[in-house]
């Protein structure tokens, strides 16, 4: 009796279990390095276009360096700028008000000659001027003739002597009588100041104050009947009635034409350095010029109010600033 093998001659054809296991390890093998070299090509796709993300951004970094260094320059300048066109507004703000304030010097002169002309009139008529001194006199020695006299002469006197006055009053009130206010498109003039101060005390060591009037007002004679040289003259007295208040008598004053050439503005240049100062300019020659326009009848005949306007030195004498 024979037993017949369970696995044929060579054992049968299923395969053993090692080898099984061996190929689905194999077969993970070749799936896995697959899987993880198209991962590598991913990531070396990745790398390149990082890189060329980065080389781009680098190329932007440095024109955004290029641009930040021009704008800093552009930033750095912007001061000077201002100076400059600040410089430029003040010229024409000061030309522009000159231009009106000599159309309303005129019409002043107009406004003068029509009450010189309304004077005349009155003084014309016959007798006013006997009447006018032989009140004039009276008036002087009133006080001690009323108290010399009896008492009913003295009434009869003061009588007579207010019929006078009240017989003259159109007169009187006409030599009274300030010019009639003028139309005036001005309003406000504007006074542009400035103060250098010194950098390591700060102290102010000199001022500078320019007017929309032309420098020619300076010759005070040859411009004695014009509203500019009246303006200008009470704007000296009021700097030098500042420099008083601060205890700067002694500084100098310079007249100058502003800009240099011979057709400028007429400006006041006040060297303080030398002074003992003792209080603050600015403030002084501000509450003066608030009295000279609250007093002044030319200024209240013509409507104009001055008003001061503090400026950097650099804005009202930019140095070797180029002009347009």
């Amino acid at each position: 009796m024979s037993i017949a093998p369970t696995d044929g001659g060579r054992g049968g054809d299923k395969p053993s279990g090692v080898n099984t296991a061996l190929e689905e390890v194999s077969r993970w093998k070749e799936v896995e390095e697959r899987r993880l070299v198209s991962k590598v090509h991913e990531i070396d796709d990745e790398e390149v276009r990082v890189q060329d993300a980065i080389t781009e951004l680098q190329r932007q970094l440095e024109n955004l360096g290029a641009i930040r260094g021009e704008i800093e320059v552009k930033k750095d300048a912007v001061p000077r700028e201002a100076a400059r066109r600040m410089h430029q507004a003040v010229l024409m703000g000061l030309k522009d008000d000159a231009a009106l304030l000599k159309q309303c010097s005129e019409a002043y002169g107009r406004a003068l000659s029509a009450r010189e002309t309304r004077i005349a009139a009155q003084m014309s008529r016959p007798g006013v001027l006997e009447k006018l001194e032989a009140v004039e006199r009276f008036e002087e020695v009133q006080e001690d003739l009323m108290s010399r006299i009896p008492g009913l002469y003295r009434l009869a006197l003061i009588d007579r002597h207010e019929a006078i006055k009240e017989e003259l009053r159109t007169v009187i009130d006409a030599l009274s009588d300030d010019a009639s206010p003028i139309d005036s498109n001005l309003g406000e003039v504007t006074l542009i100041a400035s103060e250098d101060v010194h950098v390591d005390t700060g102290r102010v060591e000199a001022v500078a104050i320019v007017l929309p009037i032309p420098f020619g007002v300076s010759k005070w004679r040859d411009w004695s009947e014009d509203l500019r040289s009246v303006i200008a003259y009470r704007v000296v007295g009021a700097i030098s009635s500042a420099l008083t208040q601060i205890n700067a008598d002694n500084a100098e004053i310079q007249y100058v034409s502003y800009p240099k050439e011979n057709d400028g503005l007429f400006a006041v240049q006040v060297w303080l350095g030398d002074s003992d100062v003792d209080g603050d300019f600015s403030k002084s020659f501000e509450t003066e010029i608030e009295k000279l326009c609250d007093c002044a009848s030319e200024l209240q005949i013509a409507s104009i109010n001055l008003k001061v306007s503090w400026q950097h030195p650099e804005v009202v004498a930019p140095g070797d600033l180029e002009e347009d």
